[in-house]
């Protein structure tokens, strides 16, 4: 357990998922898509 001047640290994670091929076929069309899925938008 981590504490300074009794504050005490937090910490969090969010992923967006995307699935080859289904989702893109490139690593930039993957990492869009997982971007998207993460925030929540929908495709243009």
């Amino acid at each position: 357990r981590l504490a300074a001047d009794s504050l005490e640290p937090r910490l969090s994670a969010s992923i967006g998922v995307a699935v080859y091929p289904q989702d893109g076929e490139t690593i930039e069309a993957l990492l869009v898509t997982a971007d998207r899925e993460l925030y929540g938008m929908k495709p243009v």
